[in-house]
């Protein structure tokens, strides 16, 4: 079993390395791509167990969340999994060795954590009859997993193979009515199981799990057991339960931890005697300093907090909902949080924009202006004095912004956030949208029309035309253009937003989004979910029909051949998805930047590849590599013939390269001008997959991939199959 050895020397080192800790800078990734969290610091997906090995330590959570730190949770970086299941298990064998598990997902790291390989435990991560509930790995060699029903199997060979072991007594595995919760190996041979239910209690074995024997005396809901040392165990439960063992397991004393509020216990972790107990609510810790006989409650953080680790003798590390970590210096009477400005500004945002490639802002509700300056690293709230909602902000320079409200304020300011001046918009209506073409220029788009100001917002007036009746809701500026548009109109300015021309629409369906790259140059997004792009401006429109999908609600192009597409779902998982195109719109790969959808009006991408994005939590995210990571993958897609008869079944086949087995790739098929149809299907070994289609029509199909740990995502090229 891993060892705590903790030295004066460490400790020192530790602190010095908290107290000058500073503001982690869009450091930990999102896990599944190469979008990285800039609001909440260190990331916003909730932590549920932490583990350590002196100074070196990992958290893990929902959203197959995996984070490490290597100076006692000062820092933190995200380690990419490719899981999206959550991840509830953590064994630090060794600073450089770490098995992780959730759900029907097992993988370890001898390198910590740069790459990590599967622990079959099952045959597939897709699905399996019983997932994980435990592990425990007492050696680099030896380990233990428990699945839900009791079962426990177990390796000597760090993971390569299993072996059944017997069952944990009473469980479903052995035909009873308790449920295993925890299990902890001393040794290959030295363990501990606990459950709960009818008869819950705690289990223990000296041979490997070949024999089990119940401990007399603890009875109940067990939730936890954890051994600080060969001899020195805990196992906690609901009802305040919390017994001892000095002894290996063998024997279990109850302690009745005096002065601690009544609570349900998930897990303790100790330092010595002194050891902090997380509750099933996360509402607070308990913490005692005695092994249990007395105890008081820690209140750590305004989220709920669900668990808790020592990194030393006086560092303990806490984290939670959202996120949510903190710190703390004196063994857990006290902690601040990570990063030490608290690093959560709160949504959700209704607007995103973006200055430059270091510059953006995100509009909120009551007066909320979150601003980054740093290419999304860090943010802070400039804070609009106004009650309403921020619906819109347009900063010409970084001294000069204008932010909208809800109300239809208009507000302005002169030092870069720091003060606002209300202006006098000269209408009652509630403009929808505020864009600033400079320090002078500034341009209220609708409801109805366009109001322009030539003198800094001092005075607006109506632009005359034909705009002046346009419902208007939106705007974008391109090199040497801006244009402005409602669901049924579309209107280009080439002067500054004097005089206003129409634009043909793409379809006869209501614009959603609108993005043009200059003048010329630009991609359109309807109602019906379908993607256009035009090179003159509209004169000509041509759809993109290589995304696989109408459910794209949003669009953000920053240049010719690259560009997003948001959407809420990729096959039959759901979350914060872009599809993102690098060829202008022929094939479109996945991204998962969130566990939550991303906004409408939430993705904005910068000629210089740094691009924004934002959730509807509240989440804010950047990116200077495109949104992906790893090595390049490719999908292809064949069939035997590209003219068949007459309402004809055929097999299209396909190839994922490179490819390991087991991966899902999403296959697409739409019939002439109906909608799409989806199979997710898992790839074999050699990369292939196969699928067959009644078709009556013309049809096009389309493969996709969402990429993993080590690949990024790919799409297919269009397969059109006409009939004779």
């Amino acid at each position: 079993m891993k060892i705590m050895r903790w030295t004066v020397g460490l400790c020192t080192g530790i602190a010095a390395v908290l107290a000058a800790a500073a503001p982690v800078t869009a450091g930990v990734s999102v896990g599944h791509s190469g979008w990285k969290w800039g609001n909440p610091l260190p990331q916003g997906n909730t932590i549920r167990v932490l583990d350590f090995n002196g100074g070196t330590g990992y958290a893990a959570g929902d959203f197959g969340t995996l984070l490490k730190t290597t100076d006692a949770g000062a820092t933190w970086t995200g380690i990419p999994t490719g899981i999206t299941s959550a991840l509830n298990r953590i064994d630090v064998i060794s600073p450089s060795s770490v098995v992780i598990g959730g759900g029907c997902s097992a993988r370890r790291s001898d390198d910590g954590g740069t790459t990590f390989h599967r622990l079959p435990f099952t045959p597939s991560e897709l699905r399996c009859k019983e997932p994980i509930q435990s592990m425990s790995f007492p050696s680099s060699s030896d380990g233990f997993i428990l699945l839900q029903d009791g079962t426990l199997l177990s390796t000597s060979d760090g993971g390569s193979s299993f072996t059944r072991r017997t069952a944990i007594p009473n469980t479903s595995a052995k035909g009873g009515g308790q449920t295993p919760t925890d299990t902890f190996f001393t040794s290959p041979t030295n363990g501990v199981a606990v459950t709960s239910g009818p008869g819950g209690g705690v289990y223990h074995t000296v041979d490997g799990g070949n024999t089990w024997t119940q401990a007399s005396g603890p009875v109940g809901n067990f939730k936890s057991v954890w051994f600080a040392d060969a001899n020195t165990g805990y196992a906690v439960g609901d009802a305040g339960l919390l017994f001892t063992s000095t002894d290996g397991g063998s024997t279990w004393t109850q302690r009745p931890l005096v002065g601690a509020g009544p609570a349900n216990f998930t897990s303790i972790r100790c330092a010595g005697v002194i050891c902090l107990l997380a509750t099933s609510d996360g509402s607070h810790l308990v913490r005692t300093t005695d092994a249990g006989f007395t105890a008081s409650d820690v209140s750590p953080s305004t989220l709920p907090i669900f668990a808790a680790a020592f990194a030393s003798p006086t560092q303990a590390v806490a984290a939670g909902q959202d996120g949510a970590t903190v710190v703390s210096g004196d063994a857990g009477v006290t902690f601040s949080p990570v990063p030490a400005t608290g690093g959560r500004i709160g949504g959700p945002f209704t607007r995103l924009r973006a200055a430059s490639a270091t510059e953006a802002f995100a509009a909120g509700h009551a007066g909320t202006l979150a601003r980054t300056t740093d290419g999304g690293g860090t943010w802070t709230d400039l804070g609009v004095p106004t009650t309403g909602d921020v619906v819109d902000v347009s900063f010409p320079n970084a001294n000069t912004g204008y932010a909208l409200d809800s109300t239809g304020t208009l507000l302005k300011s002169a030092n870069g956030g720091g003060s606002w001046a209300l202006l006098n918009t000269g209408t009652q209506a509630h403009p929808a949208s505020v864009v600033a073409l400079d320090a002078n220029r500034v341009l209220l788009i609708g409801p109805r029309g366009v109001r322009r100001s030539g003198d800094g917002g001092n005075t607006f007036a109506a632009v005359h035309g034909g705009i002046a009746r346009a419902s208007l809701r939106d705007a974008d500026v391109a090199r040497g253009a801006v244009f402005t548009y409602g669901s049924k109109s579309f209107y280009v300015s080439t002067n500054g937003g004097s005089s206003w021309s129409s634009v043909k629409r793409p379809s006869k369906n209501s614009l959603r989004k609108v993005d043009f790259i200059t003048s010329r140059r630009g991609f359109a997004l309807d109602t019906q979910g379908r993607v256009w792009s035009t090179s003159n401006r509209g004169k000509k429109w041509t759809q993109l029909p290589g995304t696989g999908t109408l459910s794209a609600y949003d669009l953000a192009f920053s240049a010719s051949n690259r560009g997003y597409l948001a959407i809420s779902s990729f096959g039959i998982q759901r979350g914060g998805f872009l599809l993102k195109t690098s060829d202008g719109g022929r094939t479109w790969h996945p991204q998962l930047v969130s566990s939550h959808a991303l906004s409408r009006n939430g993705i904005v991408a910068s000629a210089v590849q740094t691009d924004f994005a934002m959730d509807s939590a509240g989440g804010l995210f950047a990116t200077t590599t495109g949104g992906d990571q790893g090595s390049a993958s490719s999908l292809k897609l064949r069939t035997k013939s590209k003219r068949v008869k007459k309402k004809s079944t055929i097999k299209v086949t396909g190839k994922l390269n490179p490819a390991s087995g087991g991966e899902q790739v999403v296959v697409s098929a739409r019939a002439s001008d109906h909608g799409w149809v989806h199979k997710v299907l898992q790839v074999a070994a050699n990369g292939t997959f196969t699928t067959s289609w009644r078709i009556s029509r013309e049809t096009i199909f389309v493969a996709q991939w969402a990429g993993d740990a080590d690949h990024e995502g790919a799409g297919s090229k269009v397969l059109k199959v006409d009939l004779k």
